[in-house]
């Protein structure tokens, strides 16, 4: 995550530092910052892509167009070698620089040449002229506000509100909306006077000028010929492989690549086909619930590091299925209940033990559990591939 903030129309530089001061938690590797004499552009960087000589805003050969990204350019290594063979010549190993030099053969048709999660600026000294767009699906946000015959522009509202002068009203749609939604659409914020460009959008600022605001792509639902009678096996091939196309894309990366792991279906699926794509091992992180969760959490007190350590590695080890975890989730819990509520897995050895001794601390409670298992769960599984051991005394056998 980085952090772009600027202004196009003056050259207030120290206005752009404080806006960026208001965002180094989006940036904490490096802070740099440019001016001109009708721009000024700054950037706090996270750094992934060209980790040593990344550092953004920067221009091309003669430093007249000058950009800044926050996001990641999917298609830069392909877009680089088109560069070079047209004669661009490109000085960093960063995907922000295909920019420039993009802008230089496209101009404002820019974003529709760049594929990834982005919001950008990009200055033309020549022509005095500013863009800024934002990825196709709003992944990367960018607000602006208009001072006069100036743009101000950033990823966060927060910098905005170090611009001198501006009042901090709150915008009475916008408050309406995210009561009614828990969200505020469009280009609307919760402050007056400040915007948020929409996805798939571009802004073009020309100084003496209204700035335009047009879309540059949009989603078509309508029927392709190709696809339109295709047997449902060719449509699960092609979305598997366009999915594959997604996440090979996203593996770009100049440091190590972690996925969060929620137990649903979309971090699953990615996780898999990253790991079948990567050269190397995928690292995984999985946050367990803090609510409500058994067997951790039924008296109020927060889970260890060590307690969640414990139970990912005895579910891995022991290559327990999804359903034999949930039971000993639940048999845990409910057993720690039985023995008059002191938490099983605070027993030495952690959970795997902790389960043993709740196994033990009440053996003549087994029917009484049983009943509470189906209580807990009418359609709770306690036999599996049609045998009749519970499916926790079957875990707690391995576990000896």
């Amino acid at each position: 995550m980085c952090g772009i903030s600027g202004v196009f129309g003056r050259p207030d530089i120290e206005t752009v530092k404080q806006m960026m001061g208001a965002i180094v938690h989006r940036g904490p590797d490096d802070g740099y910052s440019v001016a001109g004499t009708h721009f000024a552009l700054g950037t706090r960087r996270l750094s992934i892509v060209g980790v040593v000589d990344g550092r953004q805003p920067l221009s091309n050969e003669d430093g007249t167009i000058w950009a800044a990204q926050n996001g990641e350019l999917y298609n830069y290594p392909r877009v680089k070698p088109d560069l070079l063979r047209r004669g661009h010549r490109l000085q960093t190993h960063t995907d922000t620089e295909i920019l420039v030099h993009l802008y230089e053969d496209f101009g404002t048709r820019l974003p529709e040449q760049i594929d990834g999660m982005f919001a950008i600026a990009v200055w033309d000294t020549v022509n005095k002229r500013g863009l800024l767009a934002r990825d196709r699906m709003g992944k990367k946000p960018l607000y602006y506000y208009r001072d006069n015959d100036a743009l101000y522009f950033a990823s966060e509202i927060k910098s905005l509100l170090e611009v001198p002068g501006i009042v901090r009203r709150i915008n009475l749609e916008a408050l309406h909306h995210y009561l009614s939604f828990k969200h505020i659409p469009c280009p609307l914020s919760i402050f007056e006077g400040i915007h948020m460009l929409p996805p798939a959008h571009v802004l073009e600022f020309q100084l003496g000028e209204e700035p335009k605001i047009r879309r540059y792509w949009d989603l078509d639902f309508s029927p392709q010929s190709e696809t339109a009678n295709a047997p449902e096996e060719e449509l699960v091939e092609r979305l598997l492989a366009l999915l594959r196309q997604g996440i090979e894309r996203r593996l770009m990366s100049d440091v190590p690549i972690g996925f969060f792991l929620s137990g649903g279906i979309d971090s699953t699926l990615s996780t898999v086909l990253a790991a079948e794509i990567s050269s190397t091992p995928i690292k995984t992180f999985t946050l367990r619930g803090i609510k409500d969760s058994p067997p951790y959490l039924h008296d109020g007190r927060l889970p260890t590091l060590a307690d969640t350590v414990e139970f990912f590695n005895l579910a891995l080890e022991l290559k327990l299925s999804q359903q034999e975890k949930n039971a000993l989730d639940v048999y845990v819990f409910l057993r720690t209940q039985l023995s008059g509520g002191k938490d099983a897995a605070d027993a030495p050895g952690g959970a795997a033990a902790g389960a043993a001794a709740a196994a033990a601390a009440a053996p003549a409670d087994d029917a009484k559990l049983d009943k509470l298992l189906v209580q807990s769960d009418p359609q709770f599984p306690h036999t599996l591939d049609g045998q009749s051991e519970a499916i926790p005394q079957r875990v707690l056998r391995r576990l000896e």
